[in-house]
């Protein structure tokens, strides 16, 4: 069984004064929240052992915050290609993780990270009710995924564990 993460960037500023999208860096309110979810999941035992990050500059502080609060050490790779994937892309990029990872985290953008979600929790009414209003800043979608290697991730049995809003998990 493996475990996956699928977490949205923290609140970031507006792109102003010719600031290109991808430098858009986090806000205050962005960094606590992305501090608030990694003690929440160190506090579910779900901290992840590796870490997939978009290259754009709110995803990089995103996890910064969140790896300086996390009780763990996860290993990580920051991915250019993950700025604004979309689902094939980010699940091509999942399918190869290190096996030896049983929890792994993507830190993304919207519209990819709520669109993977959605294919994830397939058809379960539950999930479809906790996503009704989207995939907000913060926001992370937790997935048990019936399979002992990545490479297996797309076509393995999914279900949605957890979907926490804000930091306020």
């Amino acid at each position: 069984m493996k475990r996956l993460i699928l977490m949205r960037h923290g609140a970031a500023a507006w792109a102003e004064n010719g600031l290109d999208d991808e430098d858009r860096p986090l806000t205050d309110v962005g960094r606590r929240e992305s501090r608030r979810q990694a003690q929440w999941l160190d506090q579910q035992t779900m901290a992840p052992d590796h870490a997939l990050v978009s290259g754009a500059r709110r995803a990089c502080e995103t996890w910064e915050r969140m790896r300086d609060a996390l009780t763990s050490h996860p290993t990580f790779d920051i991915i250019e290609e993950l700025y604004l994937a979309e689902p094939g892309t980010l699940l091509s990029h999942i399918e190869t993780l290190p096996n030896i990872a049983a929890t792994a985290i993507v830190v993304g953008h919207n519209p990819g990270m709520e669109m993977l979600a959605r294919m994830l929790a397939g058809s379960d009414a539950g999930a479809m009710r906790d996503m009704t209003h989207g995939f907000p800043t913060a926001g992370l979608a937790v997935f048990e995924i019936n399979t002992d290697s990545w490479e297996q991730a797309s076509i393995a049995g999914t279900r949605l564990t957890h979907f926490a809003r804000h930091g306020a998990a």
